[in-house]
């Protein structure tokens, strides 16, 4: 999964789409780029700026955030990748992707955690088992959980996991990626895992 910034160069009202200028040292023109259904139509007119997400190389990108008008104009981007890691039946943290988000107050933020999350079996030989993973928020589950149905030996999966939240900032949120199996008698791993975190000033 990757975060882009762009620019809104027109948009389709009726469709919800817009063409977007990525920004960047190969910048590209991207044509009719489905928005986000949370963003309203105001927010994403002509030289907007917003944030482009792909969830797979070659997928069709999707406008999530716009960052026009924004006190200050501030955007922050926290981002960590996991370690590999045996799954139990219990909830853990995965390795390094523990980031504390704190931008300054007294701003209300809106937060937007992307996490790409690979889980596989580590068997040679077909071990049915369901493996999980969740973003929490200071120790708290939230959002809903990726899914991974394993029954062929050696198979694995990435699974996207997308969390927004709205939040007056006093001191800082903790976020987490948290992964377990639902069963299963063989060795199931959580491996490479990537976290980003984007957050901006709404009010």
């Amino acid at each position: 999964m990757r975060l882009l910034r762009g620019v809104v160069r027109s948009y389709d009202a009726t469709n919800h789409k817009a063409d977007v200028l990525l920004v960047g040292s190969m910048s590209r023109l991207v044509l009719a780029v489905p928005v986000a259904h949370h963003i309203p139509a105001y927010l994403i007119g002509e030289g907007a700026a917003c944030g482009v997400a792909f969830f797979a190389e070659g997928s069709e990108g999707v406008v999530l955030c716009t960052f026009g008008g924004a006190p200050h104009g501030c955007v922050t981007t926290y981002q960590g990748s996991s370690a590999g890691m045996v799954l139990t039946t219990s909830w853990q943290t995965l390795p390094n992707l523990s980031i504390a988000v704190a931008p300054p107050a007294p701003h209300t933020w809106t937060v937007i955690v992307w996490v790409e999350v690979n889980l596989r079996g580590m068997v040679g030989y077909a071990d049915l088992a369901e493996l999980l993973a969740q973003i929490a928020v200071d120790g708290s589950l939230v959002g809903t959980p990726a899914c991974v149905i394993v029954t062929d030996p050696w198979e694995g999966s990435c699974a996207p996991l997308v969390f927004t939240e709205s939040v007056v900032y006093s001191g800082p949120h903790t976020y987490t990626v948290q992964a377990k199996k639902g069963g299963g008698s063989q060795q199931k791993n959580v491996t490479g895992t990537r976290m980003v975190i984007t957050a901006f000033p709404s009010t």
